[in-house]
């Protein structure tokens, strides 16, 4: 039964009817899925109805399972499914796509070639290989490929946006690419790859406003890429629009629960949805953090003491655990009840945690006395005179950097993990990934970890 052009198709009615199922039914539930967003609920009902009948569908409904399953993100499930499908040309041209996203190069290019002598479009087939030689860090291979197809491919948007992606790979001529972008869409306004590559361009170039808008309409796209979600879910982040970044990385997880990027920068946007610290009131005794420590009256013997552990100010004190003091020798019960009825007065305590200190910005903690930069030899100056572009970053710990003016590898080892994370937008994820690169490429810590053993 051919496809009925409804105002409103029920997608979950769709791909439970057993109809004829083909390219021309694929892009109809990606245009209406990128009509209406929301409607993914009854797409994926719909197809989750139709695999609890699995076991008793016929080969060519079990091509229509595979294809809506890889449609919603659930790739090994459409492959499973597929596996057990007629074997035909769509099947094979949806195992090579599924194969090439699990990297499996190979083994995709093989079954674009048995999809095209299957009867399958050979066009369509020659752009799938095409994008595998991509993926792989090849584009001139790609491009040979591309320069072999001529007449109407060459003017869908498919085609232009796979070039563009290909020529901007090359890096020897991005207005080349951009231009491959611009005619992908006056073809197409609303296809994924090209919205996605001109946000990348506009990205590249500066352009955050343009590229935020860009990746928007990318996300509404059917299907929406990880790239798409992950970039756009950054740049919102860069807005301080933490729930909009969270709802993007959500949307990649429900496709790859596997996706440990994605985990791991949801994990940062969730902690900025729970605790924001800049609005966060002062605790009590805040007043006195900044106090210096020679303008409070205590005994000699527990002055050595403070001194010895680099305290200047109560708020340092603060910070000093029991079991820090209680390792000096003659340092008995009278002397700590003596620092607990000091710090009592003025509302504080010991062990004050860094979360309770990051809920005042003005304080910066100086126990410990020495930076790492302060503290190498001359021949170590070259190396702390390197841009901090040299760890090799990921744009978001990059631009947090760039944000607090820190350009060199000596500027970033002043820097406490306190002071990193007072930064917006710079969460738990970039500090680990700085701290890291610190210690592989320098032997370096950030300012503060050699004293707390980090």
């Amino acid at each position: 039964m051919p496809i009925q052009e409804t105002q409103d198709l029920d997608l979950r009615q769709f791909v439970l009817d057993c109809t004829s199922f083909g390219p021309a039914e694929i892009s109809r539930i990606s245009t209406e899925m990128s009509r209406r967003n929301e409607k993914i609920k009854d797409l994926r009902d719909g197809v989750d109805e139709l695999a609890a009948k699995a076991s008793d569908l016929s080969p060519s409904m079990m091509v229509k399972l595979g294809v809506c399953q890889y449609l919603i993100g659930r790739c090994d499930d459409a492959l499973e499914s597929l596996k057990h499908s007629d074997g035909g040309a769509l099947a094979q041209f949806y195992m090579a796509k599924i194969h090439a996203v699990h990297g499996d190069n190979a083994k995709a290019m093989m079954l674009y070639d048995i999809a095209k002598k299957a009867g399958y479009d050979p066009d369509r087939c020659v752009l799938g290989q095409a994008s595998v030689y991509l993926g792989m860090g090849e584009p001139k291979k790609a491009l040979a490929l591309l320069d072999r197809l001529s007449g109407a491919i060459e003017q869908t948007a498919d085609y232009l946006a796979l070039r563009g992606a290909t020529v901007a790979a090359t890096c020897e001529n991005p207005d080349e690419a951009v231009n491959l972008y611009e005619r992908a869409y006056k073809a197409d306004s609303t296809h994924p790859e090209t919205l996605f590559g001109l946000a990348l361009e506009s990205e590249r170039r500066g352009n955050d406003d343009e590229a935020l808008k860009l990746y928007r309409q990318a996300s509404h796209c059917f299907p929406t890429s990880v790239g798409t979600l992950m970039n756009l879910g950054v740049l919102l982040e860069d807005k301080e629009l933490y729930e909009e970044a969270a709802d993007c990385y959500n949307r990649v997880i429900e496709a790859f629960p596997n996706n440990k990027r994605a985990r791991l920068f949801l994990k940062d946007a969730q902690d900025h949805l729970r605790v924001d610290t800049r609005t966060k009131p002062n605790p009590p005794g805040s007043r006195h953090l900044l106090t210096p420590i020679n303008e409070i009256e205590f005994s000699s013997r527990v002055r050595r003491v403070i001194e010895a552990l680099g305290c200047k100010t109560l708020g340092d004190l603060a910070r000093c655990r029991q079991d820090e003091l209680n390792h000096f020798e003659n340092f008995g019960e009278n002397s700590l009840k003596e620092i607990e009825s000091k710090l009592e007065e003025r509302e504080l305590h010991l062990g004050w945690t860094d979360d309770e200190l990051l809920t005042v910005p003005e304080f910066k903690p100086t126990r410990g006395g020495f930076t790492a930069a302060e503290s190498v030899g001359g021949e170590d100056q070259a190396v702390l005179n390197r841009p901090v572009s040299d760890l090799e970053l990921s744009r978001r710990a990059a631009n947090c950097l760039k944000k607090r003016n820190v350009k060199t590898i000596g500027d970033l080892i002043k820097q406490s993990a306190d002071d990193l994370m007072e930064t917006a937008n710079f969460g738990v994820t970039s500090l680990k990934e700085i701290r890291e690169k610190l210690a592989s490429k320098f032997a370096l810590k950030l300012k503060g970890d050699e004293t707390q053993g980090k």
